[in-house]
This record gives C-alpha cells, sequence and structure tokens, in this order.
C-alpha cells in the first residue's frame, strides 16, 4: 500500500570538508477496496498520484574546490535538477565530484620558482562551481614586476605559471585594479597601468572619475578613500578599488517602466529591466455577481475585487532580477453576498459567490436569476376560476429570497367559503387553484389568523378555524389565552382590541390578529440574555503619580470615568439586535455606552516643591509642565497611569540666593535669570555649563551688554575674580588638567581687576563667579584643582 522512492546526492572529493549526502525520500501510497464477504475487489487498488517532483537542490560551494562531474539529473554540471519520480521508479543516488583548484605560481625568467612567494589558489566562481573566477589578480612579490596583471586559467584544477622579472633600477609601474565584490571578478574595462616609467614620473590617474563613471554604471565604490600614488616609486605599487552593485526594489506603489533610468537625472544610467512594471507587479482579480429576471427592479451588479501584488529586486549593473517575492497570494476566495430580496419574485440562490481567482485566472461572473412568484386562484367546484376576485401573488419570504412565505391566507369571495383558510405552495413560480364552495343558506366559517408583522408570516400554531359551521354556531377562540401565549413567547399584540365574532354567520368570516418582536433592552439594572452587570459597566481610571522628592513627594491623584451600556435582543428569538430590532453578528459590537462623568479626564497640575524642577511624562506634558486634557477616552480605552519625575535644581549660585527656586507658574522651569540675564560670556558657545561627563565646562570671557555687569571689552581683557581677594592673576590654560577645565587657545593669559560679579552662563550646575575665581587662583599660586572639583560636586 506504500512505496518509498529514496533520491539522493552524494558528494565526494574534498576531503575532511565534504557536504553531508542529501536524502529526500518521497513517498506513493495506494488505496481500494474489498468486499469483506467474497474477498473480491470491489474498487480495484488505485494510486493516489503516480508522479511527484522533488526540487533542484544547488551545490554547496567548498572554497578552493570545483565541481568536475554530476553523474546524472543535471544540465550545467554542477547543481542537481529538479526531478519527477515516477511510482514505478526505484531509488538511485546522484554523485557530485569534487576537484582541488589549481594555484598562481610565481616564476622567474628562468621558469624556477621565485623562493617565498605566495601561490594563491583560484577562487571557486559562486555562480558556477565547475569554474573559478575570472581575471583573479597574480600575487604582489616587492621588488619583481610580473608579466601579466591577472590569470584567467584554461582549467580550473591545473596551475598556471606566472614569469616576473626584476625592473631596473630606477623604474617602476603603477596598476590600478577594480574589484567586483559581488561577482568576484576585476572589471577589465576600468583597469589602468602607468606602464614601465622612470621613477619619479607622476601618475596621471583621474580616480575622481573613475569612481563617478563607476556609480553611475550601479556600482557602489566600497573603498572610495583608496589612495593612488601620486608618482612612480621603483617596483610595482598595485592599487585595488573594490565595488559591489546596488539594486533597485519595486513596489506597486513604485513601479518601473522597462527601458527607462533609474535616475532620471542619469539617463545613460541602469535602466529598469522588463518585469518592473506595474502590469508585472499588481493583477487585480474580481468576482462579479450579476442578477437578472426583474426588469427594472433588477439589483444592481455587486463586483469585489482582489490585488495579486508583488515586489521585484533587480541588479542595477546587470539588469537581473536577483529577487522575485512572488504573489502575495497563490489564491483568494471571495465571500458569499446574500442575494437582495425583490417582491414579487423569488431567486434560483439564497446567496452566491465564493469564487477562487488566482493570478492567471483572474474574473469569476456568477449569475442569480429571479423568476416571478405565482398566485392563488379562486376557482369554483367545477375548476373554473371565480370572476373579479383577488389572486394575490405569493410574498418572497423577507428571509430567504429563493422561498415565500408559508400559510399564505386565501382571498376572501363573497359569498363563498375556501376548502383552505391558507396556501403552502410546493412550488414557488407555479400558480395554486383553491376551490370556493357557496355555502348553504345556514352555514358559514370563521377563521382567526396571527400575522407576524416582523417576519411577515403567518403563526400557524396560534391560528384557529370553525371549520363549516351552522349559523349561530358560538364561536369557541379563547382570545385572551391566544394572547397571553403570545406575550409570554415574546410577541407584542399590535390590534389587541380586534373583534372576533361570538357566533357563525354565513359565509367566511376572517380575522386577523397582528403581532410583533419584543425588542428587549439589556442594561446593568436589568441584565439579561447571557450577559451580566459586569459586561455593561466599565470604568476607565487615570493615576498621576509622582516621584522624586522624598518625603515631599505629593499624593498621587487618581479620577475615574464609569461608563454604561447598553443591548437589545429579540425576545422571540433570543438573537442580538440593535434598538430597532436589526440582527446583530456580535452583540458586543454594538453596545452603546454612555459617560456619566463625561469622556475626558481634565488637566491636572503638577504641585509646586519649592528647589524642584518637575518633569510630564511625554505624550501628556501640556507644555507648561502639567497633565494635559485628554479627551475622547472611551469604555476600552483602559487604564492611564502618568509619572511625574522631580529633579534637584542646580547648585548655588550666590551666598544669597542658595537655590534657583521654580516658577510657580511652570514646575518644569526654574525662576530666569536670579543674578542676571544669560547672556554667555563668550558670545557664540553654549550657556550649560556641564560639559558630557558632568564636570564643569570652561568660562570664556566675552562682550555682555547686560547692565550691571563687569564687561570686558576683547578675550584678552582683565577678568574678574569675584570675591576672591585677589588684586591680580595671571590664567593660563588648564588643558587636560584632570579636573575637567580647560580655556581657550585664544585666552592663553588674562589679567584680574577689580569688579564685584560675573554673569551666569546658565541655570542648572552654572559655574558661580566664586568658582572661576578659585579656577584663576589654582592657576595663579598652584592652589590644588580638586578643591573646586569637590565643591562643584
Amino acid at each position: 500500500m506504500n512505496k518509498t522512492i529514496t533520491w539522493a546526492i552524494h558528494y565526494t572529493g574534498t576531503g575532511e570538508n565534504i557536504p553531508k549526502d542529501v536524502q529526500q525520500p518521497v513517498n506513493f501510497t495506494q488505496s481500494g477496496v474489498i468486499d469483506k464477504v467474497t474477498g473480491q475487489w470491489i474498487k480495484p487498488l488505485t494510486w493516489s498520484a503516480t508522479k511527484q517532483d522533488v526540487a533542484e537542490v544547488r551545490t554547496p560551494v567548498i572554497n578552493g574546490y570545483h565541481v568536475t562531474n554530476v553523474d546524472k539529473d543535471s544540465q550545467d554540471n554542477a547543481n542537481v535538477d529538479k526531478v519527477t519520480l515516477h511510482n514505478d521508479d526505484n531509488s538511485y543516488t546522484v554523485t557530485v565530484t569534487y576537484a582541488p583548484n589549481g594555484k598562481i605560481i610565481p616564476i622567474d625568467p628562468n621558469c624556477k620558482p621565485i623562493p617565498n612567494a605566495p601561490t594563491p589558489q583560484y577562487p571557486t566562481d559562486p555562480n558556477n562551481l565547475a569554474k573559478v573566477t575570472l581575471d583573479e589578480p597574480v600575487p604582489n612579490i616587492p621588488g619583481w614586476t610580473p608579466s601579466q596583471l591577472t590569470v584567467t586559467p584554461v582549467d580550473p584544477g591545473t596551475d598556471t605559471d606566472v614569469v616576473y622579472h626584476v625592473p631596473a633600477k630606477d623604474e617602476g609601474v603603477v596598476n590600478v585594479f577594480v574589484h567586483d565584490n559581488t561577482t568576484g571578478q576585476n572589471l577589465i574595462n576600468y583597469y589602468w597601468t602607468s606602464g614601465t616609467e622612470n621613477v619619479g614620473t607622476k601618475v596621471n590617474y583621474d580616480e575622481s572619475s573613475t569612481i563617478k563613471e563607476l556609480v553611475n554604471s550601479g556600482y557602489k565604490v566600497i573603498n572610495p578613500e583608496v589612495t593612488i600614488p601620486g608618482e612612480i616609486t621603483k617596483g610595482e605599487q598595485n592599487v585595488t578599488i573594490y565595488v559591489e552593485h546596488t539594486t533597485t526594489t519595486v513596489t506597486p506603489k513604485t513601479p518601473g517602466n522597462p527601458g527607462e533610468p533609474v535616475d532620471p537625472t542619469n539617463p545613460n544610467g541602469p535602466k529598469y529591466p522588463g518585469g518592473t512594471d506595474i502590469n508585472s507587479l499588481k493583477k487585480t482579480g474580481t468576482q462579479t455577481i450579476h442578477y437578472v429576471g426583474t426588469g427594472d427592479k433588477t439589483p444592481t451588479d455587486n463586483k469585489q475585487s482582489f490585488d495579486f501584488t508583488k515586489t521585484i529586486t533587480f541588479d542595477n549593473v546587470t539588469g537581473k532580477i536577483i529577487n522575485d517575492s512572488g504573489w502575495n497570494a497563490a489564491n483568494h476566495t471571495f465571500g458569499n453576498v446574500d442575494t437582495p430580496v425583490v417582491p414579487g419574485y423569488h431567486a434560483d440562490k439564497a446567496s452566491a459567490g465564493g469564487t477562487a481567482i488566482t493570478p492567471d485566472d483572474l474574473n469569476k461572473t456568477v449569475t442569480v436569476t429571479y423568476t416571478k412568484n405565482g398566485k392563488i386562484i379562486p376557482v369554483d367546484p367545477s375548476g373554473n376560476p371565480i370572476p373579479d376576485v383577488p389572486t394575490p401573488q405569493y410574498p418572497t419570504d423577507p428571509t430567504d429570497p429563493t422561498k415565500f412565505t408559508p400559510d399564505e391566507p386565501v382571498p376572501t369571495v363573497p359569498g363563498m367559503n375556501p376548502e383552505t383558510p391558507t396556501v403552502t405552495p410546493k412550488n414557488p413560480g407555479k400558480d395554486t387553484e383553491v376551490t370556493y364552495n357557496v355555502p348553504t343558506k345556514d352555514e358559514g366559517v370563521v377563521n382567526v389568523i396571527v400575522t407576524d408583522t416582523t417576519t411577515g408570516q403567518n403563526l400557524t400554531d396560534y391560528g384557529w378555524a370553525s371549520g363549516t359551521q351552522k349559523t349561530v354556531t358560538k364561536v369557541d377562540f379563547d382570545k385572551p389565552g391566544t394572547i397571553k401565549k403570545l406575550e409570554d413567547a415574546g410577541y407584542k399584540v399590535t390590534n389587541p382590541d380586534v373583534t372576533v365574532p361570538g357566533e357563525v354567520t354565513k359565509g367566511t368570516t376572517n380575522v386577523v390578529i397582528k403581532v410583533e418582536h419584543q425588542i428587549v433592552p439589556v442594561t446593568p439594572d436589568k441584565p439579561g440574555n447571557g450577559l451580566k452587570n459586569t459586561d455593561l459597566t466599565k470604568t476607565v481610571t487615570e493615576t498621576v503619580h509622582y516621584v522624586g522628592v522624598g518625603d515631599q513627594t505629593p499624593t498621587d491623584k487618581t479620577t475615574q470615568l464609569h461608563f454604561t451600556g447598553t443591548a437589545y435582543y429579540d425576545a422571540v428569538t433570543g438573537k442580538w439586535t440593535d434598538a430597532n430590532g436589526h440582527e446583530l453578528k456580535d452583540q458586543t459590537k454594538n453596545i452603546t455606552w454612555t459617560a456619566k462623568d463625561g469622556n475626558k479626564f481634565a488637566a491636572v497640575a503638577t504641585p509646586t516643591v519649592d528647589g524642584y524642577t518637575a518633569k510630564v511624562q511625554d505624550d501628556y506634558d501640556d507644555g507648561n509642565g502639567n497633565v494635559k486634557e485628554l479627551s475622547n477616552i472611551e469604555p476600552t480605552s483602559g487604564n492611564i497611569d502618568v509619572t511625574v519625575t522631580y529633579s534637584k535644581n542646580g547648585q548655588p549660585t550666590t551666598p544669597t540666593n542658595p537655590e534657583n527656586p521654580n516658577t510657580p507658574t511652570n514646575p518644569e522651569k526654574p525662576t530666569d535669570n536670579l543674578n542676571g540675564p544669560e547672556t554667555p560670556v563668550n558670545p557664540g558657545t553654549p550657556t550649560n555649563s556641564n560639559t558630557s561627563n558632568g564636570q564643569l565646562a570652561p568660562v570664556y570671557p566675552g562682550t555682555s551688554t547686560s547692565t550691571g555687569l563687569n564687561t570686558p571689552t576683547s578675550p584678552t581683557s582683565p577678568m574678574n575674580l569675584a570675591n576672591s581677594g585677589a588684586t591680580s592673576a595671571t590664567v593660563q590654560p588648564l588643558a587636560n588638567s584632570g579636573a575637567g577645565y580647560a580655556m581657550s587657545n585664544n585666552q592663553h593669559a588674562a589679567t584680574a581687576q577689580g569688579g564685584t560679579s560675573l554673569p551666569q552662563t546658565g541655570n542648572n550646575d552654572a559655574v558661580s563667579a566664586a568658582a572661576l575665581g578659585l579656577m584663576a587662583l589654582a592657576a595663579a599660586t598652584g592652589l590644588d584643582l580638586g578643591v573646586a572639583k569637590k565643591r562643584h560636586e
């Protein structure tokens, strides 16, 4: 019943680097049916499939080896092709044989190998394992010049001798190679050589033009900073410019136009290849449902579409497609569409569609045909149509356009009694004859019909008929009991005052009780139909959490929004509906939510804490250091947590101003310039006094127009040593002092003179005037700079 055929690949010839064998088993099965009594085949054994394809296998690249033979299933003698295996085949093995690549052997003019010279092996061509890369550069041997610059061996397994000679004492050569890393080959068109020239000859190689040409041709230069010698030196100088191929990716949103340049500003550059236009990247399939048979009442065609798309990447140099993502889907199946109800007609399909398309079979059409409904034809006992009486058409079932409503009441014909009060025809397109009899002088019938106006159908379980009775016979119909049963079943009687005759009169009397489905609201106060109170109540909480001020940290602020929901269901069917009774697939998607407290969180002012700066969590800051208002909150939004972090303000700036208090209107910003404006001492330099490593940054003397500030007239003007007690000092640059202090090169000296203060250079961790004075004193008197550093810390 089962047969397994194994297709194996065996590799040989690479010693310890040999790849593992590949085993690809294919299983075939067959089945049949046997009569257990007779033992005879009812259905003979049959194979489920007679053949199966096995994918190709790319031969692994083994450095230093090339493939010499693939004994079967190979067209390029390097890789193993896809094969088709049949159920009557036997297992077999494909053998792939490798051999070592040859080498480049440098020899002297006497054909003797040059001692200690490199003998590089040919690299295997990654695109064709049966070959080695072309134009392999010969090795560089100091003091020797080769007779050829590259080698392309005829036989990849045979060594190639390259003759080298010693150049004259004052001669040399410069060779420039361009090596394509994508293909592993040198670009012969871009090879340049100076030829053998005298030492000191200028090298006239236009590197910038070559690189520009390479880039315009679709290459990326990997080492554009490569150095080309300016002049000839003795011996050989080889320079290699490495490049790789760039690629372009096209999508349906960014297609190409085959034959046109990828870069419009480079008309001679890479071109879009075939298969990159929008029609190759996108195919739109359709399903059309076509309706016929109802004349001017015919519904409009229903058309759906689906896009098959793909992405293509191509090599800008070769124009070859190197990656095709394939279509985003192998096929697509459209959904079914309910057939519209056309009154007076029935359709041949309740729903249509469900067709499948593929990129090769894009358009499908389904036809829905309508036919007129039949009629009720009143006839006399002889079968002749009764003239001038109604012939009502069957109503189409509003829930299924292929059917009609059952138990359709027959028309009233004065003076005649029908043999049946209702009709349920077998064929919706065929008329139904109903025989009417002329009652005797003292006979009549009373029919009570209950009509569900929600569905348009009669409820036969609740209807009643007296049958043909003599006149004045009492009508024994329990109207109150019937109405109670209907209400208990979820119906609402819309004409409870309808009159039912108390006795039979001559002829037919039809009484219609009309009902509709009750639509019941479900609320938290009145849960039901499977929904609990918790399903219809939601609470969303906003919590503002404060951190960073120790025991001064403000208490968290919590606000809640409460929502209540209402759902509806049909009391007759138990199915979920909207408020108007339209059926829903999922009531959770149509719960009507009411916000009891509104649907937004008001802005929350951040408490001010002296000596600290507040930072509101990103996305919640109103720009003024407070938590912003959050609107359009939904019951499903989820709880919101916001963190406000406090951090200490800057270190003391003057003895009388220990800290910068927060600005009351914006807790994120300390009060500005309590000791003067933030004009930097040296215009053009940052006012932030911290360096990236947390140490004090240099403060340079400069120009300021602020009132009350000591303003030197130039970078070399005397510098104020605030409150230092010193009368003069020379400030030298403190490069690499270890304490993080340094002066710019154009300020190697400044002489201090009397004054009161320096302007601030920043509020956070600002360099105070006292600290600057310590710097000057330290430089002048040899004080330990660690004092100032500790002061900063």
